[in-house]
């Protein structure tokens, strides 16, 4: 598994986003969690640290 942060939608629904490349993996559209996207975007290098 690439490295990688999980998104919880309120419905239940969650996901796997890669950091390098942030798709989405699982059942959710990208347009689900554009916001938690957008701020991976402008977080990457603290995410790929730890």
């Amino acid at each position: 598994m690439p490295p990688h942060f999980h998104v919880g939608l309120a419905d239940g629904r969650n996901c796997l986003v890669e950091i390098d490349t942030l798709d989405v993996l699982g059942p959710i559209r990208k347009d689900e969690i554009a916001e938690a996207r957008e701020w991976a975007l402008g977080h990457q290098q603290e995410l790929e640290a730890e």
